[in-house]
């Protein structure tokens, strides 16, 4: 009875084993299977770059002295047999186009968008709008803006309020370039609530529509915003681009009528105009200290002899930063030289003046 329990158990103890091996030896195999698959699908993937690379590079050597020659009019390309652009090739084609289109204005743009219209290539972006890759939907829209294509502004439109930043600002600069009197209205009605619109990109986009056409609807939208100061404040951040007299005064209007300091300091931060002093003087004591700090730091701009002792007096505010604006204001002051400094420094009954100033001088490389 014992020798059979024992021979049971002996049997048992094979059976367990032969399983562990044959589970070993199918986890061996699957993994040798999965790593011949994964070297064989990055040998494909390289062939596969390897290919578009020297597609690419074909594509240019054939096409980049057409280009040139197009943007720079190295002879007429009007009657001239174009190379042929395989359907394949059409992406590749499209954003080598579009990278000439972006180092040339003027009339080299005009060309590159006949020799464009040659090979059609209007329809193809019309097209390439209904794509399901972003990517293509993008390239698309900035050739059609280079093309300035009359039939693509609804779907461009349509873009401009998409949730996906970069497929509303690279739409907005489509538009402006299609037909910037329709395309400025849109936009600047936008920024107040666009906060993701980088104000660089935005002020680059209005810039090269022509400040001139779009200060009349500047003007609008920050009348219409006025009610709303956040909505201000998103506006008046392009004041700079526009350097008009009527939008200065709007602004020193905003200005005089404004008792939140966010906007206060928002409309100190693009004034520019000597004959907006009096209305930054009076605030260079206002209870917030970033306010003093812009209101000083516009005196050290275009400040009149008159202002000097008004930025001495701010060498002893309680806060560091509008005491530093009034140091370097003071040293950038053009009638006041080294020895004028020195002579301020030493009035002062303050060791916090007298340091900042201190600090200032030696930043201006006075010594």
């Amino acid at each position: 009875m014992i020798c059979t329990t024992a021979r049971v158990q002996a049997l048992n103890s094979i059976t367990g084993f032969e399983q562990v091996s044959h589970i070993a030896l199918w986890t061996a195999q699957i993994i040798l299977f999965t790593t011949l698959a994964i070297f064989t699908l990055i040998v494909l993937l390289r062939a596969r770059l390897n290919f578009r690379e020297e597609r690419a590079a074909a594509l240019i050597s054939v096409w980049r002295p057409v280009l040139a020659a197009a943007a720079f009019s190295q002879g007429s390309t009007r009657s001239a047999v174009l190379p042929t652009v395989k359907k394949r090739d059409i992406v590749l084609f499209l954003r080598q186009w579009s990278a000439v289109q972006e180092t040339v204005s003027g009339d080299a743009s005009i060309r590159l968008n006949g020799l464009a219209r040659r090979l059609q290539l209007d329809e193809v972006a019309l097209k390439l709008l209904d794509h399901r890759r972003i990517s293509m939907r993008l390239l698309a829209t900035v050739v059609l803006g280079h093309m300035r294509v009359a039939e693509a502004w609804l779907p461009v439109w349509e873009d401009l309020d998409s949730q996906n930043t970069l497929v509303s600002l690279v739409s907005a600069n489509a538009l402006t370039q299609i037909c910037p009197s329709r395309a400025i209205p849109e936009l600047i009605a936008r920024i107040p609530v666009r906060h993701d619109w980088p104000a660089d990109r935005i002020a680059s986009i209005l810039a090269a529509a022509d400040p001139h056409n779009s200060e009349e609807p500047f003007k609008s939208a920050l009348l219409e915003a006025t009610p709303n100061p956040q909505h201000t404040i998103s506006l008046l951040k392009f004041v700079p681009i526009f350097a008009s007299p009527s939008i200065d005064e709007l602004v020193t209007k905003i200005l005089i009528n404004a008792s939140d300091p966010s906007l206060i300091a928002a409309c100190l931060r693009v004034l520019s105009n000597p004959a907006q002093l009096p209305f930054a003087r009076k605030l260079v004591t206002h209870d917030e200290w970033y306010v003093r700090v812009l209101a000083i730091r516009f005196l050290g701009q275009t400040g009149t002899v008159d202002d000097t002792k008004r930025v001495v007096r701010a060498l002893m505010d309680e806060e560091w930063w509008v005491r530093y604006r009034a140091a370097q204001a003071l040293c950038h002051f053009p009638w006041i030289d080294l020895k004028g400094l020195r002579k301020i420094q030493q009035e002062q009954s303050d060791d916090f003046a007298r340091d900042i100033l201190e600090q200032a001088i030696s930043e201006a490389k006075f010594e």
